[in-house]
């Protein structure tokens, strides 16, 4: 019995041994962080959210309290008028645009609504600029379709520049 366990002990099986070990534990070093859960995301969501319904019902209190009072509980004007014309808010508005802005610093309705209204109004803004620039103002070769569809292409580049601008500045320190 003594000499089979010598025989297990010979220094290749040991090497062989030792190698494995380490590759498990190199294995389990790279995929624990990967495995684990990360619940401070989820906690801080749920902290976000009760902050807002907080803030929700001081606000609402506020105006109670004050009659109509100073604070407007949505944005007025034009901007808010196309948004609810065209129904802007069922087409763009979902839990991760709101996170953004509020990410950004840009809280309440007024952002909200401003966001939503660029995201309709910049294509058409900008394919205008961009069909101005290559009839009028630049003297490239191509013909009026090409010129017509770079514009198109710019416009379609324009519809993403809201969700550009707030996760620049979400991004700035």
């Amino acid at each position: 019995m003594l000499d089979n366990i010598m025989g297990l002990l010979t220094p290749q099986i040991v090497v062989t041994l030792l190698a494995a070990i380490a590759a498990f534990a190199t294995a389990l070093t790279v995929l624990m962080p990967v495995l684990s859960r990360d619940r401070l995301a989820t906690r801080m969501q749920v902290m976000a959210t009760e902050r807002d319904k907080m803030r929700a019902s001081r606000l609402a209190d506020l105006t109670k309290k004050e009659g109509q009072g100073r604070l407007r509980v949505a944005p007025k004007g034009f901007m808010q008028d196309i948004v609810e014309r065209f129904n802007l808010r069922g087409m763009f508005e979902t839990e991760e645009v709101r996170d953004k802005l509020k990410m950004a610093g840009l809280r309440g309705q007024a952002p909200l609504v401003a966001h939503l209204f660029f995201r309709l109004a910049m294509p058409l803004i900008i394919a205008v600029i961009a069909l101005v620039y290559l009839f009028l103002i630049a003297a490239y070769e191509y013909p009026p379709l090409i010129k017509v569809g770079l514009a198109l292409v710019a416009g379609y580049l324009g519809f993403y520049l809201p969700n550009m601008f707030s996760e620049n500045v979400v991004q700035r320190p």
